[in-house]
């Protein structure tokens, strides 16, 4: 069956499909102009489209899409693939990269923050291992990073590596023989805001894998912009 609808053109001089209403405008589009806000959603609901189809579909003009498409791309938020054999131009098939599926709403913060509460307050005892299994298995990784080594500055080397592997985007920070282990993001945050015991097996885990006391500084649940952990190491030299 046919639907026809009247072209409906957002603010901005943007350019909506037909017979589509408008979405609102999450935070993730601000900077967006409407043209390249309806391109992004024309390809979110149909993805490996050409300008051809894209402007058929937006009721625009190829010579309105095509600059639209451009700067999408150069600004990461679309790909394409070129299609097509013989002689004769290639195809550029559009769909939208991992930047651009970014901007649309995702729910998985509340979702995470919700089902860990459920889960920790049906089940304590299974919300407790789970905790201690993740601390296990980040333990067990480190250590086999650093070779089973006791050295010290060799734990703190593969700790560092397997933060950054997880994306914490973990600084240490030597100054006098103290350390700061400054971790810039944090990968599960949404579920610590609602169990901070998360954090505290991640300290505990620190501890346990360097043999030293760890002073929590600041941490992202308490407001702060960072993780900040403090430590020496024994037999660290001094630095100028």
């Amino acid at each position: 069956m046919n639907n026809y609808a009247e072209p409906m053109t957002g603010g901005r001089g943007g350019f909506s499909p037909r017979g589509v209403a408008e979405v609102p405008e999450p935070e993730e589009w601000t900077g967006l102009t409407s043209a390249a806000i309806s391109v992004l959603t024309q390809l979110k609901r149909a993805p490996g489209q050409d300008v051809d189809q894209l402007a058929a579909a937006l009721w625009r003009s190829v010579s309105a899409v095509r600059p639209v498409l451009k700067r999408l791309h150069m600004r990461g938020y679309v790909e394409y693939l070129a299609v097509g054999q013989g002689p004769g131009r290639r195809r550029h098939v559009y769909s939208l990269t991992a930047r651009g599926d970014s901007i649309f709403p995702n729910n998985v913060r509340a979702y995470a923050q919700e089902l860990t509460a459920f889960v920790k307050q049906e089940d304590p005892a299974l919300y407790a291992r789970f905790i201690d299994q993740m601390e296990v298995r980040r333990g067990e990784a480190a250590i086999a990073r650093a070779g089973h080594s006791s050295d010290p500055a060799l734990r703190e080397q593969a700790m560092v590596a397997q933060l950054a592997e997880s994306g914490f985007l973990p600084e240490v920070h030597t100054e006098d023989g103290q350390h700061e282990l400054v971790l810039h993001h944090c990968p599960y945050l949404p579920v610590a805001e609602v169990c901070a015991s998360m954090c505290k097996r991640d300290h505990h885990c620190l501890e346990s894998l360097l043999g030293v006391h760890v002073e929590s500084a600041e941490t992202r649940i308490d407001g702060a912009s960072a993780c900040r952990f403090r430590y020496s190491l024994p037999g660290a030299a001094a630095a100028g």
